[in-house]
C-alpha cells in the first residue's frame, strides 16, 4: 500500500458567475456547455479566455519544473499523474474551445 505522499494539488476554484461569461461545464464535464444562448461578442471571449487556459497548461506540462513550485520534491508517481490530468485539461478545454468556435460559425451565418 504505497499511496503517493506530500501535497496534492488543489482544483482550480470555480469564480462566481457573471453575466457576460457563458456558464461552465458542471464538475466531471458531464455535459457541454450550451454555447446556443451566448452572444457573439461572448462567445469570442470564451475562446480567447479558452485559448490562454490552453497555452498555460501547455506551458506547464513542456516545463513543469519552471511552472508547478516543488515539482522536483514531487514523487515519479505524482509527477506522471499530474502530466496525465494537465493534458486532459488540455484536450476538455480544446473540446470546449471547439464547440464555442462551431456555435460562434454558425451565428455568423
Amino acid at each position: 500500500m504505497s499511496a503517493p505522499t506530500g501535497s496534492k494539488p488543489s482544483a482550480p476554484s470555480t469564480a462566481a458567475k457573471s453575466g457576460s461569461t457563458p456558464p461552465a461545464t458542471p464538475k466531471g464535464g458531464a455535459s457541454p456547455t450550451d454555447y446556443s444562448k451566448s452572444s457573439s461578442a461572448d462567445l469570442q471571449k470564451t475562446i480567447a479566455a479558452q485559448t490562454k487556459q490552453i497555452d498555460t497548461t501547455r506551458a506547464r506540462v513542456n516545463n513543469p519544473r519552471a511552472n508547478y513550485p516543488g515539482w522536483g520534491s514531487l514523487s515519479q508517481e505524482q509527477q506522471s499523474a499530474l502530466l496525465r490530468q494537465w493534458n486532459a485539461d488540455i484536450k476538455r478545454q480544446e473540446a470546449s474551445r471547439a464547440t464555442a468556435q462551431k456555435a460562434l460559425s454558425q451565428k455568423s451565418r
